[in-house]
């Protein structure tokens, strides 16, 4: 014997395409947040501009801070340089100086020092007559420009 279902067989159906229709559940949270706050997108735009500018401020302020400090560092490499130039002067200034004076000293080199018998008197030019500068003529002022 052969068991018959009670309840008939259920059949498939045809499938069917459903669109989503636009609910304010499936809209982005920022269109409604847009639509809530009108000037939050303001607000928004305005801090990433201030943000940029910022940003760019402070770039540009570390770069000429990077750009000084190498300029500080050659210059003061150069100013050693000049001392170290000038004390190497100095000394070789002093040096030719005590030779000289050594020569001086020394018997039968010609050296002689200086008597004021020996030395020769100019007489001084006479004086040029002064030229006259012209005073420049300034115009008279012609209306009141005061306070």
């Amino acid at each position: 014997m052969v068991a018959v279902p009670a309840r008939p067989i259920p059949q498939p159906r045809p499938l069917t395409v459903v669109t989503p229709v636009a609910t304010p559940r499936n809209r982005s949270r920022s269109s409604l947040k847009t639509r809530s706050w009108p000037w939050l997108g303001v607000c928004q735009k305005i801090g990433l501009g201030l943000g940029a500018s910022l940003g760019a401020g402070v770039l540009g302020v570390y770069c000429f801070n990077v750009y000084l400090d190498s300029r500080w560092s050659r210059n003061f490499q150069q100013l050693d340089q000049l001392r170290q130039q000038e004390l190497k002067l100095t000394a070789t200034t002093a040096l030719l100086r005590d030779e000289v004076l050594e020569q001086g000293q020394q018997s039968g080199k010609g050296w002689v020092s200086a008597k004021p018998s020996d030395l020769i008197f100019l007489q001084p030019a006479p004086p040029r007559p002064a030229n006259p500068v012209p005073a420049p003529e300034l115009p008279a002022p012609t209306a009141s420009v005061g306070y």
